[in-house]
């Protein structure tokens, strides 16, 4: 319901008070790919900011399964727990739940 609200507050519309307050409170709870500052390193036209939006949550998965499956050679020549299958898909649900409010911005906006 929190990650709903601050996808309507970064939409163009006149809140009144209180709602403006709440809106704008909510705003923490919205991860913005622009606080990266890419255009630091790189010329981000709004194609590349686009498609960097879209590739996070992707490649924050293909960063998940390459650790699945480094830590089945890894870990047991470190003698550490070897990751669980159902705690790796927990842990990417949990990451695009996160980020579920990046792409709702994208759809909307």
């Amino acid at each position: 319901a929190v990650q709903s609200l601050s996808v309507l507050g970064q939409l163009t519309i006149r809140w009144s008070s209180p709602w403006s307050d709440i809106m704008e409170l909510l705003t923490v709870f919205a991860f913005d790919i622009e606080l990266l500052e890419v255009e630091c390193v790189m010329n981000a036209s709004p194609i590349r900011r686009y498609l960097m939006r879209i590739l996070v949550p992707t490649v924050t998965v293909g960063v998940f399964m390459c650790l699945y499956g480094a830590s089945k050679f890894v870990c047991p020549l470190l003698n550490r727990a070897v990751w669980e299958w159902p705690k790796t898909v927990n842990s990417m649900g949990q990451v695009w739940q996160a980020l579920y409010i990046t792409l709702a911005l994208i759809a909307l906006l």
